[in-house]
């Protein structure tokens, strides 16, 4: 063979070997490049540390063939289980690992690579101590772990059950304002004047006068009052003797109401102080006529069951009933020539009833 021919045949063995290392390249590089995948789950919640070490984690990736994708969510998931049942779906198919981080204490985070089917996860704790080395050892630990599965290996241990994740439940169209809290109650102070009433004797079966009360509610439904009545003049005659009566009563109470549909209706109660003052006299005609004039201070209680009905504008018609209770038993008499003349036995029990127009404000 001459050496031409040596020259052809050394050319031509170059040449296969040359073709049949390239062959084995491309496959090397068809089996782990442009079909493998690293997924990274990045949260929201931390994006700049998110960009890093995705910057990062493909920059180590580089020559290992292999393209990283990030998927982004809003905010962690909870527990182990929790997350990969979230995070799995994210993944997709032809993933080699999914990576993802999570907050274990306080500047301690925890690396989890879980492999492509999902069956195993590897676990590891960067904490502070790497400083601002934290990417770039997330970033190695990664890569470390794609290498492994790449090879056929395998990392961690096995993957707990996944979990439902719950969906989260629907937003009300518009959301419940927070009930405001009622302003304190002011105290109430109001006035009556109206309409008294009262059966006193049987000499005096029907007696007038003006009520007028003064009132202040401190607690709801609760009312303290002061009063006043001008009753008329009461005028007795017996035969020849004539008694002027003029009472001047007091008025010391208090009412508890209650709501029943559109009215109040409640007790009051009250004790009165009556300045009573009685003129006696004959007629100037008559024997031995003399005048008297005495003075007595009588006190009694007033129950009564009143009916408020609110009108508007703090306005209110009062109907109240009951009786009133004397403690003094009581006879106007009158020592005439004669003997002694009653002019008058007022009854120990005498039925009253007022009406009254009453304001209220706060």
């Amino acid at each position: 063979m001459g050496a031409s021919s040596q020259s052809r045949a050394r050319a031509l063995l170059a040449t296969a070997v040359f073709l049949a290392l390239s062959a084995a390249a491309a496959a090397g590089v068809a089996e782990a490049g442009p079909g493998k995948r690293v997924v990274l789950v990045a949260s929201r919640v931390d994006a700049t540390f998110g960009e890093d070490l995705a910057r990062t984690l493909r920059a180590q990736l580089s020559d290992v063939q292999v393209v990283l994708d990030v998927a982004w969510v809003d905010a962690p998931a909870g527990t182990i289980a929790e997350q990969i049942a979230s995070y799995k779906p994210l993944s997709g198919d032809g993933a080699v690992a999914t990576c993802w981080l999570a907050p274990v204490q306080q500047e301690e985070i925890a690396l989890f690579i879980a492999d492509g089917p999902w069956k195993r996860i590897l676990v590891r704790r960067v904490g502070p101590e790497d400083g601002g080395g934290r990417v770039e050892a997330v970033a190695l630990i990664a890569r470390s772990a794609v290498e492994i599965l790449l090879e056929g290996g395998t990392i961690g241990v096995a993957a707990p059950p996944p979990v439902a994740v719950p969906e989260p439940a629907p937003l009300p169209a518009a959301l419940p304002l927070a009930p405001e809290e009622p302003a304190p109650e002011r105290p109430l102070v109001g006035l009556d004047v109206g309409y008294a009433f009262a059966v006193r004797s049987a000499e005096s079966p029907a007696v007038h006068g003006v009520r007028i009360d003064a009132a202040v509610s401190p607690l709801r439904h609760l009312f303290l009052a002061v009063g006043y009545t001008v009753w008329l003049p009461i005028e007795l005659r017996a035969e020849a003797v004539a008694v002027d009566v003029y009472r001047h009563p007091l008025h010391l109470g208090a009412a508890v109401e209650w709501e029943a549909g559109p009215l109040l209706i409640g007790p009051r109660a009250s004790v009165i102080f009556d300045y009573v003052m009685q003129e006696a006299s004959l007629p100037r005609d008559a024997p031995d006529a003399t005048a008297r004039r005495n003075q007595d201070l009588l006190v009694s209680a007033e129950p009564l069951l009143e009916v408020r009905c609110p009108l508007g504008a703090g306005l209110s018609l009062v109907l109240s009933a009951g009786v009133e209770i004397n403690f003094n038993r009581v006879r106007y008499v009158f020592d005439a020539a004669d003997g002694e003349k009653t002019v008058e036995e007022p009854f120990v029990v005498q039925p009253r009833a007022n009406l009254a127009l009453s304001f209220l404000a706060g």
